[in-house]
């Protein structure tokens, strides 16, 4: 379990794109990330060579959420640029790992921290106060080590984060949602099941829930090959 993106996409050096410059942060309510616990803008970069676009991953972690508590709260937003570097689109996580899509029309855009949750809003909150960034490298061994977390603590977005031009983080044809969640959509009925925490046995991630018509879904992530699949049983 080494690699953390699909192939042919390319890890591109984070240097390579400014994409600090194209946004100003904002926190309502929310304090800043605590540099002593952790906490910050994690980032990456991708290369989608088919599209000649790239991709610079972020997920902004907090080391607890307050209410309802938990230890460890993630949010990601996606940035696309085209070949020219210039911002295409935004992708972010406006609560519940929900993923709203908003083209970039300006060199900077304005992006909120929500309290007590942490999801994002677009643009400046009324009586937001500026927010004090804390960059780092979201390196292999930082997503390995959220991803073998077990129970509420672990990173729980997983397929759309090794494929972020994955057709999920788009609203479907039913009109529903977005979401940065895995996903699996049920052969029987066709009700697309988003996936929250996994079980982790030591080689691939799992969750058994029943469906419709007495079927019961196992839904699995399997780290080797970065892929969700499923076994069904009547």
């Amino acid at each position: 379990m080494t690699d953390t993106y699909l192939k042919p996409y390319a890890l591109i050096d984070d240097s390579f794109i400014e994409w600090q410059k194209n946004f100003k942060f904002f926190r309502f309510v929310a304090r800043n990330h605590n540099s002593a616990w952790g906490e910050g803008f994690f980032s990456r970069i991708l290369y989608n060579p088919e599209l000649e676009e790239y991709c610079v991953q972020v997920v902004s972690y907090y080391r607890y959420q307050l209410i309802p508590f938990h230890i460890n709260d993630y949010h990601p937003f996606f940035i696309y640029y085209d070949k020219k570097i210039q911002p295409l689109r935004l992708i972010y996580d406006p609560g519940h790992h929900n993923s709203n899509v908003a083209k970039i029309e300006a060199q900077t855009q304005n992006l909120t921290i929500i309290y007590p949750w942490h999801p994002f809003e677009l643009g400046k909150k009324k009586f937001s106060l500026p927010l004090v960034p804390v960059y780092r490298s979201l390196h292999n061994d930082v997503l390995l080590r959220w991803w073998l977390q077990p129970g509420m603590p672990q990173f729980k977005l997983r397929s759309k984060l090794v494929d972020p031009w994955h057709l999920g983080l788009l609203s479907n044809s039913k009109m529903e949602a977005g979401s940065f969640r895995d996903e699996i959509t049920c052969p029987v009925c066709g009700k697309i099941h988003l996936f929250d925490r996994m079980d982790f046995d030591g080689k691939r991630f799992s969750s058994t829930f029943p469906c419709c018509k007495n079927t019961i879904i196992t839904a699995i992530y399997d780290p080797e090959n970065m892929r969700m699949s499923m076994e069904i049983n009547s």
